[in-house]
């Protein structure tokens, strides 16, 4: 694997995953569990990001930038930059998995920022994103471990200490320091743990200590101190029950509890003096001597509340300047998340797609499973852009296989790419092959572009009469540009016996179809009773219709009707509007009639230097009136 320079991995990273997707369009079993690996040079060994089945594909790319970005905040000393581009990666990112990314980004960030207030508030963010933990299901768990008191009580020991673990208990509170489903757990454990035992005459008065001093310190810190102080007490009366009440660490423990109590009686609850701290809760767990919990159950806690603790650092002044700096920024990254979070709750799942409305995620199954229907629509999809990042490439891998198994929409758009050169090197000869084999089939938009390469000579040697009867087989199936095309042929004789009524009768078939080119021809036909009887009202409506539609010549001929007063009445500022449209797209004509009203005084007042600056642009390519305009001007 070649190492990439750090410098250049975002742009590489594009290159991997167009790669990979289309590994897993030819091999659609590898999608079970799939990587994204890359090797760079601040790294020995080969990162990877891992990927699953139920991964969305609609939204693959998003996913795997996100993660990207999560591994140059780590690595980068510019990483604010990602995290801003990271934000912009979770707006793709469905609303039932957006949990997972928040809390992964927060983490990330809370971790780049390392100490201070701002890491802080990354690291109460994670905490909230966490993932459920499923407190019904653990509640069952526990009360299975009844049957041997030893286990439960090493059990609920053990979860409590994971919960609370190295959370600062003596300095400011932290209230926000678990997810609400390990709220809810802590809340029924402490009290039916506690209640539990200490009912059970084989319980050793010391079990009952723990489960009470961890109560205290879990309201110590939702901050109900009376209950606090109460469970802390209660602590001491059960130690002072037990054997080693005289050894001198368990005298330490009782002073520091001592302490707490001072702390949480209702009236000193700001730090004292004496600052004594508790370095490590252990030591009571250890002084109970409890059992040994099972490596799979501990491993299972372990993964299931392995939480960041919130700790109270003292800022410097230093900190403080340079954090406030940034202040802006994240606060600007945070709102558009909580904005971006509130608009997409409206949001569907998954954009619906196709005429069955069916999911991208279910197409893209259905393409995989082999549909060749659903191969086309997922083609479609990469090819415009359509509910994924547009990617022509894989477009064309998709629409190959359904055009191998005789999809003759799949084979059109194949054509397609080949034609334009699209996911594909331009090719017109694999053009025409997948254009021809659509038309065996009937399709209309295949036979017209078939009459195009015949028109063209494009793929095939040119032959204006075979590509009329391609515009033809098309036009008489209703494809308005095939009818607008078969038009073109009358009008100019091409293929066919100049006919102006019969160009008329297709460029109205099409026209009727809202085809602006065939509603610009109409107009014109009726501006010069072409196969119609001359009528200039008629010609400038269908002029209008096309430049209502942007059609750039149509706008520059209702410019002129306005202008010279034909088909409505003379109006040089109505004038001046159309023809300032198609000259800002870069129509030289309109540009050339553009300066010369601004030459006259036409429409708007007289500016000879915009003149110029209009017939230039006009003349810049080879519009010779434009050219002759400049001419007088400097003589």
């Amino acid at each position: 694997m070649k190492v990439i320079p750090l410098e250049h991995l975002e742009e590489e990273f594009a290159n991997l995953l167009e790669e990979k997707q289309l590994e897993l369009i030819r091999y659609p079993a590898k999608r079970e569990k799939y990587a994204i690996s890359f090797r760079t040079d601040v790294e020995d060994g080969i990162h990877s990001f891992f990927f699953y089945r139920y991964d969305p594909m609609s939204t693959f790319y998003e996913s795997a930038y996100f993660y990207l970005y999560m591994y140059l905040i780590g690595v980068e000393s510019t990483w604010k930059t990602y995290a801003v581009k990271a934000v912009m990666c979770l707006r793709k990112i469905p609303v039932d998995m957006r949990s997972t990314y928040l809390y992964y980004y927060h983490k990330t960030v809370a971790d780049a920022y390392g100490v201070g207030k701002k890491a802080e508030i990354h690291r109460r963010q994670a905490i909230m994103w966490r993932g459920d933990i499923s407190s019904v299901d653990w509640k069952d768990f526990i009360e299975e471990k009844k049957e041997d008191l030893s286990i439960y009580v090493a059990f609920c020991v053990r979860i409590l200490s994971h919960i609370v673990k190295d959370t600062q208990l003596w300095g400011e509170d932290d209230f926000y320091v678990w997810s609400r489903d390990q709220y809810e757990l802590m809340e029924w454990l402490l009290k039916e743990a506690a209640e539990y035992c200490e009912g059970n005459d084989d319980c050793p008065s010391e079990w009952c200590a723990c489960l009470y001093y961890f109560q205290g310190v879990y309201y110590k810190k939702t901050r109900r101190y009376v209950l606090a102080g109460k469970a802390f007490r209660h602590c001491l009366d059960l130690l002072s029950e037990t054997e080693e009440i005289e050894n001198a660490q368990m005298k330490t423990f009782i002073k520091e509890t001592e302490i707490f109590i001072l702390l949480t009686d209702g009236k000193n609850r700001v730090n004292v003096d004496e600052w004594i701290k508790c370095d490590d809760m252990s030591f009571l767990v250890l002084l109970a001597n409890l059992p040994s919990l099972d490596s799979q159950v501990e491993n299972l806690v372990d993964e299931c509340f392995d939480v960041m603790a919130i700790g109270d650092e003292e800022e410097s002044e230093d900190e403080d300047e340079e954090e406030s700096e940034d202040e802006d920024e994240e606060e600007s990254e945070d709102e558009d998340e909580e904005e971006n979070e509130d608009e997409d709750e409206e949001e569907s799942e998954d954009e619906d797609i196709g005429e069955n409305g069916l999911s991208f995620e279910r197409i893209y199954e259905l393409a995989e499973e082999g549909y060749p229907e659903a191969r086309c629509c997922i083609g479609q999809c990469y090819k415009d852009g359509i509910v994924v990042r547009k990617n022509p490439r894989l477009a064309v891998e998709w629409f190959r296989l359904a055009a191998d198994q005789g999809n003759s929409d799949a084979q059109y758009c194949l054509g397609d790419c080949f034609r334009l050169g699209q996911g594909v090197e331009q090719d017109y000869s694999e053009s025409f092959k997948w254009y021809q084999l659509s038309t065996r089939q009937g399709n209309s938009v295949a036979q017209l572009y078939l009459g195009v390469l015949y028109t063209e000579g494009l793929g095939v040697e040119q032959n204006l009469e075979l590509a009329v009867d391609w515009y033809r087989k098309s036009a008489d199936q209703g494809n308005s540009d095939a009818q607008c095309c078969l038009g073109d042929c009358y009008r100019l004789g091409d293929g066919v016996d100049q006919d102006y009524s019969e160009a008329f009768k297709w460029y109205q078939l099409s026209a009727e179809q809202d085809n602006s080119d065939a509603q610009l021809r109409l107009g014109v036909l009726y501006a010069e009773g072409l196969g119609v009887e001359q009528n200039l009202v008629l010609a400038a409506d269908w002029y209008r219709k096309s430049a209502d539609q942007g059609n750039s010549d149509a706008q520059c001929c209702l410019g002129d009707c306005y202008r010279l007063g034909d088909g409505v009445e003379q109006d040089y500022s109505a004038a001046f509007k159309w023809y300032q449209l198609p000259a800002e797209q870069g129509n030289p004509e309109a540009q050339f009639n553009l300066g010369s009203m601004c030459e006259k005084g036409l429409g708007v007042e007289r500016n000879l230097e915009l003149a110029i600056d209009w017939y230039r642009k006009s003349a810049e390519q080879d519009f010779e009136e434009a050219v002759e305009a400049l001419k007088k001007i400097d003589e």
